[in-house]
């Protein structure tokens, strides 16, 4: 009996061990494709707008900080790409949806959107031309 013992807390720590493992795994990815994107010039561009405009620090109050999760995706060859990210801002007066659009040409990225949606009221903050 008391080898059974043994032998199921080896396959109960063998299986922790192994879901262990794979959360690891899961998190490397993720995070890494977070930071991926948060290295980008999309990124970087959009939240330098939005931490930089009158309009955003008047509606969510300054700082305004980017929340950790980011979505979307951008595909990039050569000289050529395009962007579409999705991420959240907050500020000391509330929070906010950035949704950024660009296509790259020539090494030159060209957004079509930037915008910012407070969330309490629904406004939204258009940020598309440079500051």
């Amino acid at each position: 009996m008391a080898s059974n013992k043994k032998i199921f807390a080896l396959v109960g720590c063998g299986c922790l061990a192994l879901i262990g493992a794979v959360a690891a795994i899961v998190a490397v990815v993720i995070g890494g494709a977070f930071g991926m994107i948060k290295k980008s010039d999309p990124y970087s561009e959009s939240l330098n707008r939005i931490q930089n405009s009158a309009a955003v620090t008047e509606a969510l109050g300054s700082p305004v900080e980017p929340g950790f999760f980011v979505t979307g995706n951008i595909s990039l060859e050569n000289q050529n790409g395009s962007a579409q990210i999705n991420y959240s801002v907050s500020g000391p007066k509330g929070k906010g949806h950035v949704n950024v659009i660009g296509d790259k040409q020539g090494g030159i990225w060209h957004y079509s959107q930037i915008q910012l949606t407070v969330g309490e009221t629904g406004e939204t903050i258009n940020l598309t031309s440079s500051p």
